[in-house]
This record gives C-alpha cells, sequence and structure tokens, in this order.
C-alpha cells in the first residue's frame, strides 16, 4: 500500500473527525512526552511491567520475559513501532514500552474494524454550547482503503484518525497477537495481565487537566467565572488563551462545580471517553433534566398536602376528640403496655395527611406516565446520538474469549467464524454451574428475608421499651421506625458488599467465554439481588405490614413479639419515612465515598508504586508515569446501578414519598460532576469503546417502569385511604366528619382489660363487615383500570410520537445516499481512468503505427532511384541481349542459305 504523506508540522494538521477538538501543538506535546523521542510518532498506548533488580532470576521471570518478547515480536509483524522507558523507583524498576501504529496498519484494521470516516460537513447545533471550539461533525461511512481519496483530510497522514480510533486499532492489535500457546488461549494484552506477564495498559491523557495560570493566560478562577457567567468569549480572550487540550477543556467546562446548571458537551466526552461513556453521561443528564418537572410537581403536591391541612375535617374532629377514642395498647398489657387516646397522636395525623390526599393520587398518575413517557423520549434521543456519533450500525462481529475462560477450559474446538482452534468449555458443564449460582442468589435472597424479621423483631422490642415511658408514649413508633430504617440501611450495604463480590466469583466459575455474556451474568445476578435487597423492606411496609397482626384477642407472635401494626393514619407515614432514610441515606453515603474513596486510593497507590518519593523530591514525572499514578478505570456499572435503582425509588414508591424526585435531582446534579471528575483527575484514559447505547440497562428501566404502574396502582388502592373515604362518602356520608369513628372497629368482648377500639372493618365479634368485601372490589377494580389507563396513555405516546424523529430518518438517508454517492462517484473515477488509460494505449499504438508506416514509406522513397536505375540497367540489357539474338538469328539463316546454294 502506497505510503501516504505524513506533516511534520501537526500544529493545524489534526482533522476535527467527528467533532474533535484541536490539541495542543507538536512542541508543547513533544514538551511534555506524548510524542516518541523523534517527536513525529504519537504514542497510542503504553504498557507497563515491573521487576526487581535485587531478585533472583525463576522460572517465571524467565517465562514472562520469553512471553513479552514474542508478543512484542508479533506486535511489530503487525506494523507496531515501539520506544521503552524505564524508571528506577526506591523498590522496584518500571518499564514503559510505548507503542505507535504506522499508516498503513492504521489503514488496514481501521477498514477491518469498519470504522467510519468523514464524508462532509453536518450542519448540526453542537452539544455544550459553552465550550470553546464548537466540535464540527460528518456525514461518514465505513472507511475504505481503496477509496480514502474521497474522505475529508485524508492528506494529513496520521492526523486523520482520531485518538479515539488510533486507540481502537491498537487493542485490536493487542488483544489479537500471540505470546504462547494458541490452543491454550494465550492470546491477547487482557491474558497477558491476568497471568502477570504486564501490571496494565493504557491510552495516555492528552495532557495535564490542570490550566497554566501564567501572565496573560486565564487562570482557572477566570475560566470557571467565564463558565458561570455563561459569556461567549471574546476575540481577545481567544487570543490571550493558551491552546487547552480536550482535557483541560473537559475539566473546565464539564467536571467543575460552577457550571453544574450547564448542559454537557456531549460531543467532547465522546471523542474523548468513546461513546460507551458518552451514552451513560447523556443518559443521566437527560434523566437529569427529565427530573425537573416531575420534581416541581412533587413539590407543588407537598404543597398542597402542607396547604390542605386547616381544610382536614376528619383530623380536625380528631385532635378536638379528647378523650373520646380510646385506643388498645400498641403491645400486649402484660409487657407494661398501656392504653391511650387518638388525639394523642394528632401530629402524626396531620403529618400522615400531608402525603395522602387527593393531590398524592394524582401525582402517582402523573409520575407512572412521566416514567413510561420519559423511557420513550430517551429511546428517542439514543437514536439521534447513534446517528450524531455514527455508531447506528456498529454491531460486534467476532467477540474474544475472556482472560480468564482458557485458565478453566480442558477442551478444544474451532471457531466457526474465525476458524482458529479456542478452548472450549461445553454448556453441559456450564448449565449445573449456572443453576448452582441461583441458587446461591435465592440463598442470599432468603437472608435478606431474615434480617427484615430481625428488624421487625427489633422495632416491636424498641417499642415495648420506649412505650413504657410516658414522655415516648406518642413516638415510641416514630423512634422505633426510624432506627428499624438505620439499621435495615446498615444491613443492606453490608449485604451489597458481600454478594457483590460472591456474584464476581460464581460468574467466573461459570466460565461464560465472551466478556459482554459475563457482563450480562453478573448484571442480572446483582440486579436481582438489589432490587430485592432495597425494595423488599419497603414492599413488606406498603402491602404486609399489619395484616398479619391479627386483632385483640387473636394477635400473632414472632419471636415472642407481637408483630408491628400500621398506626391510625394508615402504614404510608411508615413507608415514607423508610423510604426517605433509605434513599437519601443511601445516596448520601454514597457520594461521599466517591468524593474521599479516589484519593486514599491514589495516596496509597503512589506509596505502593514508590513514586511518591519521587514526587517528593522535586522530579517531574513523564506523562505514562504520570498516568500509571492514577487509578485503573473500573467501569461505570456500579454508578449505572445506582442510579437504576434510584429511578426505582422515584417512581415504584413515589404515591408515599412525592419529594422522592426531588432528592433524586439534587443527587444526580452532585453524581455528575463527581464522576466527571473522577474520570477526568483520578483516573487513567478507559478505552474508547463503541456502543449503540445504554445497553442492557435500558431494558431493566422498562422493567422498573412497568413495576411503578403496578406499584403506585396498588399504593393508592390498598396502602392509602383514598378509596375507602370516598366509598364511605358515597355510601355513608356526604363528608368525612364520621370517617374515622367508622374506621376504627371495638375489641371483642373479654379480649382487653377495658374496651378499646382498633383500626380495622370488623364487628363486635372480629369478622369482617361487608364494607372491608366491598372495599375490597373497589380497590380490585381501580387497580384494573389505573394500569389500563396508564398503558393506554402509552400507546397513544407511541402512536403520536415514534421512537426515530422524522428528521433524523431524513439524515440518515441523506448519509446513504452520500455514502452510496462517494462509492459511486469512486468507481466512477476509476471506470473514467481506466477508459482514459485504454484510451492513452490505443493512442500510443496507433502513433507507433503511423511512425512505422511512415519509416517504412520513406524508405520506400529511398529505394525507388534505385529500382528506377536498375530498371533502366536491366531495359537496356535486355535490348543488348535481344540484338545479339537476332544477329545470330541473322548469321545462322546466311550459313544455311550458302550450304543448301552449295548443294545445289
Amino acid at each position: 500500500m502506497k505510503q501516504m504523506p505524513v506533516s511534520l508540522d501537526r500544529q493545524n494538521s489534526r482533522l476535527s473527525d467527528q467533532g474533535s477538538v484541536f490539541v495542543q501543538s507538536s512542541r508543547d506535546q513533544h514538551q511534555f512526552g506524548y510524542y516518541f523521542d523523534d517527536g513525529i510518532r504519537q504514542i497510542d498506548y503504553v504498557l507497563v511491567w515491573e521487576e526487581d533488580p535485587n531478585a533472583p532470576e525463576t522460572l517465571q521471570t524467565e517465562r514472562s520475559m520469553k512471553c513479552r518478547q514474542n508478543f512484542h515480536y508479533h506486535l511489530k509483524q503487525a506494523g507496531v513501532e515501539m520506544e521503552k522507558a524505564v524508571r528506577e523507583t526506591s523498590t522496584k524498576r518500571l518499564h514503559f514500552l510505548k507503542l505507535y501504529v504506522t499508516w498503513e496498519a492504521m489503514c488496514c484494521h481501521a477498514e477491518n474494524l469498519k470504522l467510519r470516516a468523514p464524508l462532509k460537513p453536518m450542519d448540526e447545533i453542537p452539544l455544550g454550547t459553552a465550550v470553546p471550539r464548537k466540535a464540527q461533525l460528518y456525514y461518514t461511512c465505513g472507511f475504505s482503503a481503496a477509496k480514502m481519496h474521497n474522505f475529508i483530510g485524508i492528506h494529513n497522514g496520521d492526523s486523520f484518525f482520531s485518538q479515539k480510533q488510533r486507540q481502537l486499532v491498537t487493542y485490536e492489535l493487542l488483544s489479537t497477537r500471540l505470546f504462547g500457546n494458541s490452543r491454550r488461549g494465550e492470546i491477547g494484552i487482557d491474558r497477558m495481565i491476568n497471568d502477570e506477564f504486564y501490571l496494565c495498559a493504557f491510552p495516555l491523557h492528552e495532557g495535564p487537566y490542570q490550566v497554566p495560570g501564567l501572565s496573560g493566560e486565564p487562570t482557572r478562577q477566570s475560566c470557571n467565572a467565564n463558565c458561570k457567567n455563561n459569556q461567549p468569549e471574546t476575540a481577545e480572550l481567544q487570543q490571550q488563551k493558551p491552546e487547552l487540550n480536550l482535557r483541560q477543556l473537559l475539566h473546565l467546562h464539564w467536571a467543575n462545580w460552577r457550571c453544574w446548571y450547564k448542559f454537557q458537551p456531549l460531543d467532547h466526552v465522546r471523542d474523548y471517553f468513546g461513546e460507551k461513556i458518552a451514552f451513560f453521561f447523556a443518559w443521566l443528564g437527560f434523566y437529569t433534566t427529565w427530573l425537573a418537572p416531575a420534581t416541581l410537581v412533587g413539590v407543588f403536591v407537598f404543597v398542597y398536602g402542607l396547604a390542605s391541612l386547616p381544610f382536614n375535617a376528619a383530623n380536625r374532629n380528631t385532635c378536638k376528640a379528647g378523650k373520646e377514642f380510646k385506643m388498645c395498647p400498641f403491645c400486649d398489657e402484660a409487657d407494661g403496655c398501656p392504653f391511650w387516646y387518638l388525639s394523642d397522636i394528632c401530629w402524626k395525623l396531620k403529618l400522615a395527611a400531608v402525603f395522602d390526599n387527593y393531590g398524592t393520587v394524582f401525582y402517582a398518575v402523573f409520575m407512572s406516565i412521566w416514567s413510561l413517557i420519559f423511557l420513550e423520549f430517551w429511546k428517542r434521543r439514543t437514536a439521534t446520538l447513534a446517528h450524531r456519533w455514527g455508531v447506528s450500525n456498529y454491531r460486534v462481529e467476532i467477540s474474544r474469549p475472556r482472560p480468564g475462560f482458557a485458565a478453566r477450559c480442558d477442551q478444544h474446538r474451532r471457531n466457526p467464524i474465525t476458524g482458529i482452534i479456542e478452548p472450549h468449555f461445553p454448556s453441559t458443564r456450564r448449565l449445573p454451574r449456572i443453576i448452582c449460582s441461583y441458587i446461591c442468589l435465592l440463598f442470599m435472597l432468603v437472608i435478606v428475608i431474615v434480617f427484615i424479621l430481625l428488624v421487625i423483631t427489633f422495632q416491636s422490642s424498641v417499642i415495648v421499651y420506649l412505650i413504657r415511658v410516658p414522655a415516648l408514649l406518642t413516638t415510641a413508633r416514630a423512634i422505633a421506625n426510624a432506627l428499624g430504617a438505620l439499621l435495615h440501611l446498615l444491613l443492606m450495604l453490608a449485604l451489597e458488599v458481600l454478594y457483590k463480590q460472591l456474584a464476581y466469583r460464581l460468574t467466573e466459575w461459570e466460565a461464560h467465554k465472551t466478556q459482554w455474556e459475563f457482563d450480562d451474568q453478573v448484571t442480572m445476578k446483582i440486579f436481582i439481588f438489589e432490587i430485592w435487597n432495597y425494595y423488599s423492606s419497603i414492599f413488606y411496609i406498603a402491602f404486609f405490614k399489619g395484616r398479619f397482626s391479627g386483632y385483640p384477642g387473636n394477635y400473632n407472635s414472632l419471636l415472642g413479639y407481637r408483630p408491628e401494626e400500621c398506626d391510625e393514619g394508615g402504614c404510608l407515614l411508615d413507608l415514607t419515612l423508610t423510604l426517605a432514610i433509605i434513599m437519601i441515606g443511601r445516596q448520601a453515603l454514597s457520594n461521599c465515598i466517591d468524593l474521599i474513596l479516589p484519593r486514599i486510593k491514589i495516596y496509597i497507590q503512589g506509596i505502593r508504586t514508590g513514586f511518591s518519593t519521587t514526587l517528593l523530591n522535586g522530579q517531574k514525572l513523564k506523562p505514562w508515569e504520570a498516568d500509571y499514578c492514577l487509578l485503573s478505570f473500573e467501569g461505570l456499572w456500579n454508578d449505572f446501578l445506582h442510579l437504576v435503582l434510584q429511578f426505582g425509588f422515584a417512581t415504584i414508591f413515589v404515591a408515599a414519598f412525592p419529594l422522592a424526585p426531588l432528592f433524586a435531582l439534587l443527587n444526580n446534579i452532585l453524581a455528575l460532576r463527581i464522576i466527571a471528575k473522577r474520570l477526568i483527575e483520578d483516573t487513567r484514559r478507559p478505552l474508547s469503546l463503541q456502543f449503540q447505547g445504554i445497553g442492557m440497562w435500558s431494558n431493566l428501566l422498562d422493567v422498573i417502569a412497568v413495576v411503578s404502574v403496578i406499584s403506585n396502582g396498588f399504593l393508592i388502592a390498598f396502602t392509602s385511604d383514598f378509596l375507602a373515604r370516598m366509598l364511605h362518602k358515597i355510601d355513608y356520608s356526604s363528608d368525612t366528619h364520621g370517617f374515622t369513628n367508622f374506621s376504627l372497629a371495638w375489641s371483642p368482648p373479654n379480649t382487653t382489660s377495658q374496651p378499646c377500639r382498633y383500626r380495622n372493618y370488623r364487628d363486635s365479634s372480629g369478622n369482617l363487615t361487608p364494607f372491608y368485601w366491598k372495599l375490597l372490589v373497589v380497590r380490585l377494580s381501580f387497580v384494573i383500570v389505573f394500569e389500563h389507563l396508564v398503558f393506554s396513555l402509552r400507546r397513544l405516546v407511541l402512536i403520536f410520537i415514534p421512537r426515530v424523529p422524522k428528521k433524523l430518518v431524513e439524515r440518515i438517508e441523506r448519509q446513504n445516499y452520500l455514502g452510496r454517492q462517494a462509492l459511486v462517484d469512486a468507481e466512477l473515477r476509476q471506470q473514467v481512468m481506466q477508459q482514459c488509460y485504454n484510451r492513452q494505449s490505443q493512442l500510443l499504438i496507433q502513433d507507433q503505427q503511423k511512425q512505422q508506416q511512415q519509416q517504412t514509406e520513406e524508405n520506400q522513397q529511398q529505394e525507388r532511384p534505385q529500382q528506377r536505375s536498375m530498371q533502366s540497367l536491366l531495359r537496356s540489357h535486355n535490348r543488348i541481349n535481344s540484338n545479339v539474338v537476332r544477329q545470330r538469328r541473322a548469321s545462322d539463316s546466311s550459313d544455311i542459305v550458302c550450304e543448301d546454294s552449295a548443294a545445289l
């Protein structure tokens, strides 16, 4: 393949491919060491391994060295150039191998990976208007080396491919090179890291994230102020501003607390981190934006509940009832629990009315519809971004085996796609392991139930202890519920850490071949456990609490204690308190850990690697050394899981806690910047992976949205008193004055020392009343109507709002047209060139024939005089000969006459 010209001056040669921004000039980059020593070849990847110079050589070290040499040999054969740097630390010797992929290898593998190349600029509004140097997008098509002259910027040489694309090609080469026996799966950098031949492998950041504060240059504070004021940069300021690398731009205009209200520069995030990470932040920003209207409606419903308290006749009459309603003890009389009056918990009834009113019912319907419509619009957004970033047609064609897969395999089989002999693990052996893993999952779910029962027993014991204190009589249940929720939160966090480790080990034991299969299995296991772990106690309070405690004379017991009951205001208030503690407490703890833990890990990493001493001595680290001191990228899986669980808190139980979207919104504003700062400041640059969306998480969100519709319907019907008050108002009274007395039953005779009331629809003998059964029918009917109404509205949304916008369809058709046109033009150009070549060949042949003909004619013209002279000589010779013949004939005739005369 012909070598394309490479520009040595890279200050203005980098093509902004699909939104890339310009990096620092080659001189600045060379000063920081982002190129090879020649200052021309840019570092695409770095491999790191360590040696102990004082340790004796062993078989393992010798094998490691041979495997690395073999690996480096195959990399060179594939077109990868290398340069090594060594750093001596206080404890060990670190080797850094810098890699650069040549132009020929880039073109070849870019075509194999179907990377997209720019055809024509696209008129698109950039994402993130506060960021300078707006990203330019292009219509693209798959790269083809045979038709490379059709692409914009192809003559820029190495800078034609973006850093993201160079990373993908380099990682593809690293993942497919052999270092040992192919039958044992000794292929690829991941396997070598897993076998500890290398410590790590990573692409370099594009420079430091700090902005220099020299004279005439804007400091970080000035850039923050510009971001805060949201003012466009003037030409004078742009001239004074230094050339910032993309990492600095993202640090100033994205991973910055002062830009919390800004839209994200998603195009720049995608250019730096790849589509997979960009889709995570796109979803987080989209979700946070959609939480804004949900928060406004939720705050309005909460304010409505507060404003309607003075007009709540039922609560007003209950608070004025005095000693009219004597209530049965919270626990057994034998334990010293006293009787009490309903008016004593007037404050609790008022607080319950704030969350249990007509506005709550409206909000539950609103959020059920909101969750479904939100996901449909996110799918539209996904389609738009996938086309914008050129991954609409991205497919993983060949998935390589995981590093740990080959170690568990004792069989081999030829891959039907690649034809390569690979390690094989039979499905008949994997299936029993999967079954055992899910049995372990079931066992962990049972442990969660056991912990819930322990928390219930703890709450009952706290109530028994506090109820004996007269000052805490009316607040004993609230204190017990709060303490129980805090205890359950701690138990949930402990179980979460334990099961995550167990799930990873079990999934590793299952021996899944590809990383995609492994990730999906881990995600499913942990998601099921987390849903059960965090939502089971809330579901218990919402739908089961107080329904199995019994009634006076027929109470049930759990570990010697009577199960807790709902207050006279219903279980909705207990559900609100528990939900608030678990949701807010978990979010606050998670954010604190994300802020503090990375710094601690980096400090420990510096001590472990020995670079802390280097920094203290004032020696400046090279870029690859500075990036090695950062934390390895562990993915955004945990962050996704936390946000999906939060989505469940904000939708499934929103009828009990209208302020849940508000706390979710505040958390997401903080979490977005925390995660962004972690990626920019504390983490090595992750591999820029291509992706079409958020993957399996989209399906899990759909499941949660459907469950939220069902859950909110049951919350309104069975947990709230809304339907009971409405039915009482229709059947018995035009208002709610007598509802409190109607909802309280009398204890059966001879079951308590004094007649008392308890919350239930039973007669004096303890039998359920006809109103209870009628109310049950109404509740079930409401759930059915509610669900059908919400899902019908979703259908209407799908009919009128398609998942793929009409303008996007036009853009896709436009891009396909340009791609076809570029290929057709290339083919026509080749045909025309071939025709021109054939025509030139024909003309050349004709010219040669003419020249030969002219030469022949000239030769003929030169030979004509000679021929004429020869002909004249021949004619004269012939005349002479003819005369001689005539003379001879004449002499012969005279002789004959003489003889005849003599004879006569």
